[in-house]
C-alpha cells in the first residue's frame, strides 16, 4: 500500500455564519443578472414584433413611397418619400442594436466552474465532482462571484445595444407614420 501524506490544512470558515452572507449575496446577483439577460432578450423580441408589423406595410408599399412624387400633390410626395428613406434607416438601425442585443460580443474573462460552458468541459461529474471538493471556501465564493460579475458585464451589454434598437424603432414608428399620412396628403 502507497503513502500518501495527509491533505494540506485548509484554512475554512469557523462556521457556517461566516461564509453564508457573501454566498446569499452572491447567489441573489447572479440570479437577478441571470433575469435581466432574458428580460434583454424578450424586450428585443418585442421591438422585433412591432418593427415587423410596420416593416411589412413598408415593404408593401415601397412603390407607392417612391412615386409619391408624382402624385396629385408632389410636395406632400417627397415628404413621403423622404420619410420612407428615414424608416428604411431606422429599421436597419432597429435590427441592427437587436441583433447586438441577442448577439453581443464575447467578453474575455476567468473561466468560472459556475458557468456550464465551463462545467460541461470536465470529462466526467467525477472530475468536475473532485474540482469543486478540491477548492476552499473563499474560492467558491470567487468562482459565484466570477459569474455573477460576467453575467452583470453581459447584461450591461445587452441593454446598450437595446437602447440603439428602442431608438431605430422609435425613429422608425414616426417616419413611418408621416411617410404613410404624407403618402395620403399627396394623392
Amino acid at each position: 500500500m502507497k503513502w500518501h501524506p495527509p491533505p494540506a490544512v485548509r484554512e475554512e470558515p469557523l462556521s457556517q455564519e461566516d461564509i453564508s452572507p457573501q454566498l446569499d449575496f452572491l447567489y441573489r446577483a447572479e440570479n437577478n443578472f441571470m433575469y435581466w439577460v432574458q428580460f434583454a432578450d424578450a424586450k428585443a423580441g418585442g421591438v422585433i414584433l412591432v418593427l415587423s408589423i410596420g416593416a411589412l406595410d413598408v415593404f408593401h408599399n415601397t412603390r407607392n413611397f417612391i412615386h409619391a412624387h408624382h402624385l396629385a400633390h408632389p410636395t406632400w410626395g417627397w415628404v413621403s418619400f423622404g420619410a420612407f428613406i428615414v424608416a428604411v434607416l431606422a429599421m436597419a438601425m432597429t435590427i441592427g442594436g437587436v441583433g447586438r442585443t441577442l448577439f453581443p460580443k464575447n467578453l474575455p474573462s476567468r473561466p468560472s466552474d459556475y458557468f456550464f460552458g465551463v462545467v460541461a468541459r470536465y470529462k466526467s461529474s467525477e472530475d468536475y465532482h473532485r474540482a469543486v471538493s478540491e477548492k476552499l471556501e473563499s474560492d467558491l465564493i470567487d468562482t459565484v462571484a466570477l459569474q455573477a460579475w460576467n453575467l452583470a458585464r453581459i447584461a450591461t451589454t445587452k441593454y446598450a445595444h437595446l437602447r440603439y434598437a428602442y431608438l431605430g424603432a422609435f425613429f422608425f414608428l414616426v417616419s413611418w407614420a408621416i411617410a404613410r399620412a404624407s403618402l395620403s396628403f399627396a394623392s
